[in-house]
């Protein structure tokens, strides 16, 4: 038995953060509020909705990249918080932080 611990939040559905609080938010991409090892992380993923008129896995990333690349504040931040927002960039520090912890085992 090997316990395995990693250290990451995951912040969903920015769409709906009401007008005006999103520096709450910033503050846990910033890892300012509540800091975590690996730091938190920001995905949007399809509504109701479109799950519901069949939005494929592609076009919701898609939607997803269009949402952090063109909506404020999301848009606006440095290259190094952009890199906490998105399955994709998730996806890919679960990856390494896996394949680290499998190393060390």
């Amino acid at each position: 038995y090997i316990s395995l611990t990693i250290s990451l939040g995951v912040l969903t559905k920015p769409d709906r953060i009401p007008p005006g609080e999103e520096d709450r938010w910033l503050r846990f991409i910033e890892n300012v509020e509540k800091p975590l090892e690996n730091g938190w992380f920001s995905v949007k993923q399809p509504d109701s909705r479109a799950l519901q008129e069949g939005i494929t896995w592609e076009e919701a990333r898609a939607k997803e990249r269009d949402y952090f690349a063109f909506t404020s504040p999301w848009s606006s931040l440095d290259y190094a918080q952009q890199q906490q927002l998105g399955t994709a960039n998730l996806t890919e520090r679960l990856s390494h932080l896996l394949s680290a912890l499998i190393t060390r085992r």
